[in-house]
């Protein structure tokens, strides 16, 4: 037994779920019959880019220092950051990086160098 609700309400009963299904099945349907009028359908040159992977995997051999330039750049233009967040989220990311070279008796000149304790570590 359906009661009547708003536009956006969808009810739960079998009947307007199979006419849901219908609704559906008829565009479905229609897109099919479309699609197989088009001349030369499947055409081999759709199903050829699907099959082939654009995206290599690439093999590192080592990692690599993260640029900070490059990520703030990366992070502005693709994911809307501003140039001070993305510098947040790679310092420490840098450090860790640096910190771990340091231990392992690698010295670099680019690498972070401590002005000054912000904050010391408690045990």
């Amino acid at each position: 037994y359906c009661e009547p609700q708003d536009t956006n309400y969808c009810c739960p009963c079998d009947w307007h779920f199979s006419e849901s299904e219908q609704q559906q099945s008829l565009v479905e349907e229609g897109v099919k019959k479309k699609a197989k009028a088009c001349e030369g359908f499947p055409f081999p040159e759709v199903i050829h880019e699907y099959l082939i992977s654009k995206d290599k995997p690439v093999k590192l051999s080592g990692f690599q220092r993260p640029n900070l330039l490059s990520f703030q750049k990366f992070a502005v233009k693709k994911m809307n950051w501003t140039e001070q967040y993305a510098c947040e989220k790679l310092c420490t990311l840098l450090t860790y990086y640096d910190m771990n070279r340091k231990k392992s008796g690698h010295t670099d000149p680019k690498q972070l160098q401590a002005l000054r304790v912000i904050k010391t570590r408690i045990r």
